[in-house]
Protein backbone atom coordinates (compact mmCIF):
# COMPACT_ATOMS: atom_id res chain seq x y z
CA UNK A 1 0.00 0.00 0.00
CA UNK A 2 2.84 2.40 0.73
CA UNK A 3 4.25 1.62 -2.71
CA UNK A 4 0.93 2.44 -4.35
CA UNK A 5 0.61 5.65 -2.35
CA UNK A 6 4.12 6.72 -3.24
CA UNK A 7 3.62 6.08 -6.92
CA UNK A 8 0.38 8.02 -7.08
CA UNK A 9 1.71 10.92 -5.09
CA UNK A 10 -0.40 10.85 -1.96
CA UNK A 11 -0.39 9.28 1.47
CA UNK A 12 -3.14 6.89 2.37
CA UNK A 13 -5.96 8.81 4.08
CA UNK A 14 -7.28 7.54 7.39
CA UNK A 15 -10.59 7.49 9.17
CA UNK A 16 -13.03 10.15 8.05
CA UNK A 17 -10.85 11.25 5.12
CA UNK A 18 -10.76 7.70 3.78
CA UNK A 19 -14.55 7.44 3.97
CA UNK A 20 -14.91 10.72 2.08
CA UNK A 21 -12.49 9.57 -0.61
CA UNK A 22 -14.33 6.25 -0.93
CA UNK A 23 -17.66 8.05 -1.23
CA UNK A 24 -16.27 10.25 -4.00
CA UNK A 25 -14.82 7.27 -5.89
CA UNK A 26 -18.07 5.31 -5.61
CA UNK A 27 -20.09 8.32 -6.76
CA UNK A 28 -17.87 8.79 -9.82
CA UNK A 29 -18.10 5.12 -10.80
CA UNK A 30 -21.86 4.98 -10.24
CA UNK A 31 -22.34 8.09 -12.37
CA UNK A 32 -20.51 6.36 -15.24
CA UNK A 33 -22.38 3.07 -14.89
CA UNK A 34 -25.85 4.61 -14.60
CA UNK A 35 -25.18 6.97 -17.51
CA UNK A 36 -24.42 3.99 -19.75
CA UNK A 37 -27.16 1.75 -18.38
CA UNK A 38 -29.78 4.44 -18.99
CA UNK A 39 -28.32 5.44 -22.35
CA UNK A 40 -31.46 4.22 -24.13
CA UNK A 41 -33.44 6.75 -22.13
CA UNK A 42 -31.11 9.73 -21.83
CA UNK A 43 -29.33 9.49 -25.20
CA UNK A 44 -26.84 12.33 -25.74
CA UNK A 45 -26.62 13.01 -22.01
CA UNK A 46 -24.49 9.87 -21.62
CA UNK A 47 -21.30 11.26 -23.26
CA UNK A 48 -21.87 14.56 -21.45
CA UNK A 49 -21.99 12.77 -18.10
CA UNK A 50 -18.89 10.74 -18.92
CA UNK A 51 -17.09 13.92 -19.97
CA UNK A 52 -18.13 15.55 -16.70
CA UNK A 53 -16.88 12.58 -14.66
CA UNK A 54 -13.54 12.63 -16.49
CA UNK A 55 -13.17 16.38 -15.94
CA UNK A 56 -14.16 16.06 -12.27
CA UNK A 57 -11.62 13.30 -11.74
CA UNK A 58 -8.88 15.38 -13.39
CA UNK A 59 -9.61 18.18 -10.92
CA UNK A 60 -10.22 16.15 -7.76
CA UNK A 61 -7.49 13.56 -8.35
CA UNK A 62 -5.07 15.63 -10.41
CA UNK A 63 -2.10 14.40 -8.37
CA UNK A 64 -2.77 10.84 -9.56
CA UNK A 65 -2.93 11.65 -13.27
CA UNK A 66 0.78 11.59 -14.23
CA UNK A 67 1.41 8.10 -12.83
CA UNK A 68 -1.96 6.86 -14.11
CA UNK A 69 -1.22 7.92 -17.69
CA UNK A 70 2.39 6.77 -17.49
CA UNK A 71 1.35 3.25 -16.48
CA UNK A 72 -1.62 2.82 -18.82
CA UNK A 73 -0.60 4.74 -21.95
CA UNK A 74 -0.67 1.63 -24.22
CA UNK A 75 -4.47 1.60 -24.00
CA UNK A 76 -4.57 5.10 -25.49
CA UNK A 77 -3.08 3.66 -28.70
CA UNK A 78 -6.45 2.05 -29.41
CA UNK A 79 -8.52 5.25 -29.76
CA UNK A 80 -5.51 6.89 -31.42
CA UNK A 81 -5.69 4.32 -34.24
CA UNK A 82 -9.47 4.69 -34.42
CA UNK A 83 -9.14 8.45 -34.88
CA UNK A 84 -6.26 8.04 -37.34
CA UNK A 85 -8.50 5.84 -39.51
CA UNK A 86 -10.15 8.99 -40.86
CA UNK A 87 -7.22 9.03 -43.31
CA UNK A 88 -8.49 5.91 -45.10
CA UNK A 89 -12.07 5.64 -43.87
CA UNK A 90 -15.03 5.28 -46.23
CA UNK A 91 -16.79 7.79 -43.97
CA UNK A 92 -14.21 10.08 -42.38
CA UNK A 93 -16.70 12.20 -40.45
CA UNK A 94 -18.25 9.18 -38.74
CA UNK A 95 -14.82 7.72 -37.90
CA UNK A 96 -13.71 11.00 -36.31
CA UNK A 97 -16.88 11.39 -34.24
CA UNK A 98 -16.93 7.76 -33.12
CA UNK A 99 -13.15 7.80 -32.50
CA UNK A 100 -13.45 10.74 -30.12
CA UNK A 101 -16.24 8.94 -28.25
CA UNK A 102 -14.02 5.87 -28.08
CA UNK A 103 -11.20 8.00 -26.64
CA UNK A 104 -13.62 9.19 -23.94
CA UNK A 105 -14.62 5.57 -23.30
CA UNK A 106 -11.01 4.46 -22.80
CA UNK A 107 -10.22 7.44 -20.53
CA UNK A 108 -13.18 6.53 -18.33
CA UNK A 109 -12.00 2.89 -18.28
CA UNK A 110 -8.55 4.00 -17.09
CA UNK A 111 -10.15 5.97 -14.27
CA UNK A 112 -12.31 3.02 -13.19
CA UNK A 113 -9.56 0.43 -13.39
CA UNK A 114 -6.56 2.36 -12.10
CA UNK A 115 -7.72 5.71 -10.76
CA UNK A 116 -10.06 4.70 -7.93
CA UNK A 117 -9.73 2.27 -5.03
CA UNK A 118 -10.62 -1.12 -6.45
CA UNK A 119 -12.84 -2.13 -3.54
CA UNK A 120 -14.84 1.03 -4.26
CA UNK A 121 -15.09 -0.03 -7.91
CA UNK A 122 -16.42 -3.43 -6.83
CA UNK A 123 -19.01 -1.86 -4.51
CA UNK A 124 -20.14 0.62 -7.18
CA UNK A 125 -20.53 -2.14 -9.78
CA UNK A 126 -22.54 -4.32 -7.41
CA UNK A 127 -24.96 -1.65 -6.19
CA UNK A 128 -25.40 -0.06 -9.63
CA UNK A 129 -26.19 -3.42 -11.21
CA UNK A 130 -28.44 -4.42 -8.31
CA UNK A 131 -30.50 -1.22 -8.48
CA UNK A 132 -30.79 -1.39 -12.26
CA UNK A 133 -31.82 -5.06 -12.17
CA UNK A 134 -34.49 -4.31 -9.55
CA UNK A 135 -35.83 -1.50 -11.74
CA UNK A 136 -35.78 -3.87 -14.71
CA UNK A 137 -37.95 -6.33 -12.79
CA UNK A 138 -40.40 -3.60 -11.83
CA UNK A 139 -40.57 -2.29 -15.39
CA UNK A 140 -40.28 -5.56 -17.30
CA UNK A 141 -42.26 -7.94 -15.10
CA UNK A 142 -44.80 -8.43 -17.91
CA UNK A 143 -42.02 -9.82 -20.15
CA UNK A 144 -41.57 -12.90 -17.97
CA UNK A 145 -43.10 -15.93 -19.65
CA UNK A 146 -43.84 -13.98 -22.83
CA UNK A 147 -40.33 -13.60 -24.26
CA UNK A 148 -36.69 -13.47 -23.18
CA UNK A 149 -36.27 -11.05 -20.30
CA UNK A 150 -34.49 -7.83 -21.29
CA UNK A 151 -35.73 -5.48 -18.57
CA UNK A 152 -34.85 -1.85 -19.24
CA UNK A 153 -32.20 -2.76 -21.80
CA UNK A 154 -32.42 -2.99 -25.57
CA UNK A 155 -31.74 -6.73 -25.88
CA UNK A 156 -31.72 -10.00 -23.98
CA UNK A 157 -27.97 -10.34 -24.56
CA UNK A 158 -27.38 -7.00 -22.82
CA UNK A 159 -29.58 -8.14 -19.92
CA UNK A 160 -27.68 -11.41 -19.77
CA UNK A 161 -24.34 -9.58 -19.57
CA UNK A 162 -25.66 -7.27 -16.84
CA UNK A 163 -27.05 -10.19 -14.84
CA UNK A 164 -23.77 -12.07 -15.19
CA UNK A 165 -21.86 -9.03 -13.98
CA UNK A 166 -24.17 -8.79 -10.97
CA UNK A 167 -23.51 -12.46 -10.14
CA UNK A 168 -19.71 -12.01 -10.27
CA UNK A 169 -19.80 -8.79 -8.23
CA UNK A 170 -22.11 -10.37 -5.63
CA UNK A 171 -19.83 -13.39 -5.17
CA UNK A 172 -16.73 -11.26 -4.67
CA UNK A 173 -18.33 -8.59 -2.49
CA UNK A 174 -19.92 -11.31 -0.34
CA UNK A 175 -16.44 -12.68 0.34
CA UNK A 176 -15.29 -9.21 1.37
CA UNK A 177 -18.34 -8.73 3.60
CA UNK A 178 -17.77 -12.03 5.40
CA UNK A 179 -14.08 -11.28 5.93
CA UNK A 180 -15.02 -7.92 7.49
CA UNK A 181 -18.04 -9.32 9.36
CA UNK A 182 -20.44 -6.95 7.64
CA UNK A 183 -23.44 -9.23 7.80
CA UNK A 184 -26.03 -6.83 6.36
CA UNK A 185 -23.83 -6.31 3.30
CA UNK A 186 -23.37 -10.07 3.07
CA UNK A 187 -27.13 -10.70 3.08
CA UNK A 188 -27.57 -8.00 0.42
CA UNK A 189 -24.94 -9.74 -1.72
CA UNK A 190 -26.75 -13.07 -1.41
CA UNK A 191 -30.00 -11.44 -2.50
CA UNK A 192 -28.19 -9.79 -5.39
CA UNK A 193 -26.64 -13.13 -6.35
CA UNK A 194 -30.06 -14.80 -6.44
CA UNK A 195 -31.60 -11.94 -8.41
CA UNK A 196 -28.74 -11.94 -10.91
CA UNK A 197 -28.89 -15.71 -11.40
CA UNK A 198 -32.65 -15.71 -12.00
CA UNK A 199 -32.41 -12.74 -14.37
CA UNK A 200 -29.61 -14.46 -16.28
CA UNK A 201 -31.74 -17.56 -16.73
CA UNK A 202 -34.78 -15.58 -17.88
CA UNK A 203 -32.70 -13.59 -20.37
CA UNK A 204 -31.94 -16.84 -22.26
CA UNK A 205 -28.53 -15.48 -23.31
CA UNK A 206 -26.52 -18.61 -24.06
CA UNK A 207 -23.06 -17.03 -24.29
CA UNK A 208 -23.54 -14.93 -21.15
CA UNK A 209 -24.77 -17.97 -19.20
CA UNK A 210 -21.76 -20.13 -20.09
CA UNK A 211 -19.31 -17.25 -19.56
CA UNK A 212 -20.82 -16.33 -16.19
CA UNK A 213 -20.88 -19.91 -14.97
CA UNK A 214 -17.23 -20.46 -15.86
CA UNK A 215 -16.07 -17.12 -14.42
CA UNK A 216 -18.07 -17.69 -11.22
CA UNK A 217 -16.40 -21.05 -10.62
CA UNK A 218 -13.00 -19.42 -11.17
CA UNK A 219 -13.86 -16.59 -8.76
CA UNK A 220 -14.96 -19.02 -6.05
CA UNK A 221 -11.77 -21.08 -6.42
CA UNK A 222 -9.58 -17.97 -6.34
CA UNK A 223 -11.39 -16.51 -3.34
CA UNK A 224 -10.86 -19.70 -1.35
CA UNK A 225 -7.11 -19.51 -2.03
CA UNK A 226 -6.55 -16.01 -0.65
CA UNK A 227 -5.17 -17.32 2.65
CA UNK A 228 -3.12 -20.16 1.16
CA UNK A 229 0.61 -20.07 0.59
CA UNK A 230 1.90 -18.64 -2.67
CA UNK A 231 2.67 -22.02 -4.26
CA UNK A 232 -0.78 -23.49 -3.62
CA UNK A 233 -2.44 -20.25 -4.65
CA UNK A 234 -0.54 -20.14 -7.93
CA UNK A 235 -1.37 -23.77 -8.71
CA UNK A 236 -5.11 -23.29 -8.17
CA UNK A 237 -5.12 -19.99 -10.06
CA UNK A 238 -3.46 -21.62 -13.07
CA UNK A 239 -5.80 -24.60 -12.78
CA UNK A 240 -8.80 -22.28 -13.00
CA UNK A 241 -7.37 -20.54 -16.06
CA UNK A 242 -6.70 -23.89 -17.77
CA UNK A 243 -10.24 -24.99 -16.92
CA UNK A 244 -11.58 -21.79 -18.50
CA UNK A 245 -9.48 -22.39 -21.61
CA UNK A 246 -10.94 -25.90 -21.93
CA UNK A 247 -14.48 -24.54 -21.59
CA UNK A 248 -13.68 -21.91 -24.20
CA UNK A 249 -12.31 -24.56 -26.57
CA UNK A 250 -15.34 -26.82 -26.16
CA UNK A 251 -17.75 -23.92 -26.55
CA UNK A 252 -15.96 -22.65 -29.66
CA UNK A 253 -15.60 -26.10 -31.26
CA UNK A 254 -19.21 -27.14 -30.68
CA UNK A 255 -20.90 -23.74 -30.85
CA UNK A 256 -23.42 -24.77 -33.51
CA UNK A 257 -24.55 -27.81 -31.50
CA UNK A 258 -24.73 -25.81 -28.26
CA UNK A 259 -26.71 -22.94 -29.77
CA UNK A 260 -29.07 -25.31 -31.59
CA UNK A 261 -29.70 -27.30 -28.41
CA UNK A 262 -30.34 -24.25 -26.22
CA UNK A 263 -32.57 -22.52 -28.75
CA UNK A 264 -34.42 -25.77 -29.51
CA UNK A 265 -34.98 -26.46 -25.80
CA UNK A 266 -36.50 -23.00 -25.41
CA UNK A 267 -38.88 -23.60 -28.31
CA UNK A 268 -37.16 -21.22 -30.73
CA UNK A 269 -36.16 -21.61 -34.36
CA UNK A 270 -32.48 -22.53 -34.29
CA UNK A 271 -31.79 -20.28 -37.29
CA UNK A 272 -32.50 -17.19 -35.18
CA UNK A 273 -28.88 -16.71 -34.20
CA UNK A 274 -27.96 -15.83 -37.81
CA UNK A 275 -24.30 -15.49 -36.95
CA UNK A 276 -23.05 -17.37 -40.00
CA UNK A 277 -24.80 -14.95 -42.36
CA UNK A 278 -23.27 -11.94 -40.59
CA UNK A 279 -19.83 -13.55 -40.48
CA UNK A 280 -19.97 -14.25 -44.21
CA UNK A 281 -20.48 -10.56 -44.91
CA UNK A 282 -17.64 -9.65 -42.52
CA UNK A 283 -15.24 -12.09 -44.15
CA UNK A 284 -15.98 -10.57 -47.55
CA UNK A 285 -15.25 -7.07 -46.26
CA UNK A 286 -11.98 -8.21 -44.68
CA UNK A 287 -10.88 -9.79 -47.97
CA UNK A 288 -11.50 -6.48 -49.79
CA UNK A 289 -9.51 -4.28 -47.35
CA UNK A 290 -7.45 -6.60 -45.14
CA UNK A 291 -4.72 -4.40 -43.65
CA UNK A 292 -6.36 -1.18 -42.44
CA UNK A 293 -10.06 -1.94 -42.89
CA UNK A 294 -12.84 0.43 -43.92
CA UNK A 295 -12.39 2.91 -41.03
CA UNK A 296 -13.56 2.93 -37.44
CA UNK A 297 -17.32 2.51 -36.93
CA UNK A 298 -18.26 3.00 -40.59
CA UNK A 299 -20.10 -0.22 -41.47
CA UNK A 300 -23.08 -0.10 -39.11
CA UNK A 301 -24.15 3.29 -40.37
CA UNK A 302 -27.46 4.33 -42.04
CA UNK A 303 -26.92 4.60 -45.77
CA UNK A 304 -24.48 1.70 -46.02
CA UNK A 305 -26.36 -0.70 -48.32
CA UNK A 306 -24.86 -3.88 -46.88
CA UNK A 307 -25.70 -2.81 -43.34
CA UNK A 308 -29.20 -1.82 -44.41
CA UNK A 309 -29.68 -5.29 -45.91
CA UNK A 310 -28.62 -7.00 -42.69
CA UNK A 311 -30.87 -4.74 -40.60
CA UNK A 312 -33.82 -5.66 -42.82
CA UNK A 313 -32.94 -9.37 -42.69
CA UNK A 314 -32.86 -9.40 -38.88
CA UNK A 315 -35.75 -7.02 -38.34
CA UNK A 316 -33.72 -4.18 -36.78
CA UNK A 317 -36.18 -1.36 -37.37
CA UNK A 318 -34.20 1.39 -35.65
CA UNK A 319 -31.08 0.57 -37.72
CA UNK A 320 -28.71 0.68 -34.75
CA UNK A 321 -27.32 -1.45 -31.94
CA UNK A 322 -26.11 -4.29 -34.16
CA UNK A 323 -22.68 -5.85 -34.73
CA UNK A 324 -20.88 -8.81 -36.29
CA UNK A 325 -21.17 -10.91 -33.09
CA UNK A 326 -17.45 -11.67 -33.24
CA UNK A 327 -14.76 -9.40 -31.83
CA UNK A 328 -12.06 -10.44 -34.30
CA UNK A 329 -14.29 -9.74 -37.29
CA UNK A 330 -15.65 -6.48 -35.83
CA UNK A 331 -12.15 -5.08 -35.33
CA UNK A 332 -10.66 -6.42 -38.57
CA UNK A 333 -13.52 -5.15 -40.75
CA UNK A 334 -13.02 -1.62 -39.44
CA UNK A 335 -9.28 -1.42 -38.69
CA UNK A 336 -7.82 -4.39 -40.54
CA UNK A 337 -5.12 -6.80 -39.43
CA UNK A 338 -3.09 -3.86 -38.12
CA UNK A 339 -5.88 -2.83 -35.79
CA UNK A 340 -6.53 -6.36 -34.60
CA UNK A 341 -2.83 -6.93 -33.89
CA UNK A 342 -2.71 -3.74 -31.81
CA UNK A 343 -5.85 -4.62 -29.85
CA UNK A 344 -4.55 -8.15 -29.26
CA UNK A 345 -1.12 -6.97 -28.03
CA UNK A 346 -2.51 -4.30 -25.68
CA UNK A 347 -5.16 -6.63 -24.27
CA UNK A 348 -2.93 -9.67 -23.80
CA UNK A 349 -0.19 -7.71 -22.01
CA UNK A 350 -2.68 -6.08 -19.65
CA UNK A 351 -4.50 -9.35 -18.97
CA UNK A 352 -1.24 -11.16 -18.20
CA UNK A 353 -0.29 -8.33 -15.85
CA UNK A 354 -3.65 -8.67 -14.10
CA UNK A 355 -3.33 -12.45 -13.71
CA UNK A 356 0.28 -12.24 -12.50
CA UNK A 357 -0.59 -9.54 -9.99
CA UNK A 358 -3.56 -11.54 -8.72
CA UNK A 359 -1.44 -14.67 -8.32
CA UNK A 360 1.44 -12.93 -6.55
CA UNK A 361 -0.51 -10.69 -4.21
CA UNK A 362 -4.23 -11.37 -4.53
CA UNK A 363 -7.09 -9.25 -3.30
CA UNK A 364 -10.84 -9.60 -3.66
CA UNK A 365 -11.17 -6.73 -6.17
CA UNK A 366 -8.38 -8.23 -8.31
CA UNK A 367 -10.17 -11.59 -8.22
CA UNK A 368 -13.32 -9.82 -9.46
CA UNK A 369 -11.45 -8.16 -12.31
CA UNK A 370 -9.73 -11.44 -13.23
CA UNK A 371 -13.07 -13.27 -13.27
CA UNK A 372 -14.49 -10.48 -15.40
CA UNK A 373 -11.67 -11.02 -17.91
CA UNK A 374 -12.40 -14.77 -18.01
CA UNK A 375 -16.05 -14.00 -18.76
CA UNK A 376 -15.09 -11.49 -21.45
CA UNK A 377 -12.61 -13.88 -23.10
CA UNK A 378 -15.26 -16.58 -23.50
CA UNK A 379 -17.60 -14.10 -25.20
CA UNK A 380 -15.03 -12.82 -27.74
CA UNK A 381 -15.82 -15.24 -30.59
CA UNK A 382 -19.58 -14.72 -30.23
CA UNK A 383 -19.98 -11.04 -29.35
CA UNK A 384 -18.37 -7.75 -30.34
CA UNK A 385 -16.53 -6.83 -27.18
CA UNK A 386 -14.56 -3.75 -26.15
CA UNK A 387 -14.47 -2.18 -29.61
CA UNK A 388 -17.45 0.16 -29.53
CA UNK A 389 -17.81 3.45 -27.68
CA UNK A 390 -20.05 3.79 -24.63
CA UNK A 391 -20.37 0.03 -24.13
CA UNK A 392 -20.81 -0.97 -20.49
CA UNK A 393 -18.77 -4.16 -20.48
CA UNK A 394 -16.29 -2.69 -22.94
CA UNK A 395 -15.49 -0.07 -20.29
CA UNK A 396 -15.29 -2.66 -17.50
CA UNK A 397 -13.11 -4.97 -19.61
CA UNK A 398 -10.63 -2.21 -20.36
CA UNK A 399 -10.80 -1.13 -16.73
CA UNK A 400 -9.62 -4.64 -15.85
CA UNK A 401 -6.87 -4.45 -18.50
CA UNK A 402 -5.70 -1.07 -17.18
CA UNK A 403 -5.60 -2.58 -13.69
CA UNK A 404 -3.28 -5.21 -15.13
CA UNK A 405 -0.89 -2.54 -16.39
CA UNK A 406 -0.79 -0.69 -13.07
CA UNK A 407 -0.68 -3.85 -10.97
CA UNK A 408 2.19 -5.33 -12.98
CA UNK A 409 4.04 -2.00 -12.94
CA UNK A 410 3.68 -1.59 -9.18
CA UNK A 411 4.67 -5.18 -8.42
CA UNK A 412 7.70 -4.94 -10.73
CA UNK A 413 8.90 -1.63 -9.31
Amino acid sequence: MNQVAARYGRARPAGRDLRIESAIDIALVCAVLFAILFNVWIGPLTPLILTGVTAAYCVIRRDRLPALLLDTWPLLLLPALAIASVLWSINGGESMKAGLLYLLTILVALILGSGVRRIDLLKAVFFSFLIFTLLSWIYGYSQIGQRAFQGLLASKNAMGELSGGLVLAAICLFSDAVSRRKWLLGITCLLGLALGAVSLGLAEATTATIATGTASLCAIVWLTTLRLDAQSRTFLFLFAIIFSAIVFGIFYSFQDIIFDYVLGASGKDTTLTGRTDIWRVADGLIAERPWLGIGYNTFWHPGNLEAEALWRQFGIGNRSGFNFHNTYREITVHLGYVGFALFLAVSVIGTLGLFLGTMRKPSIPLVFLSALMISSAIKLPFESFGFGAMQLFGILTFAAISAGYTTFKLRSS
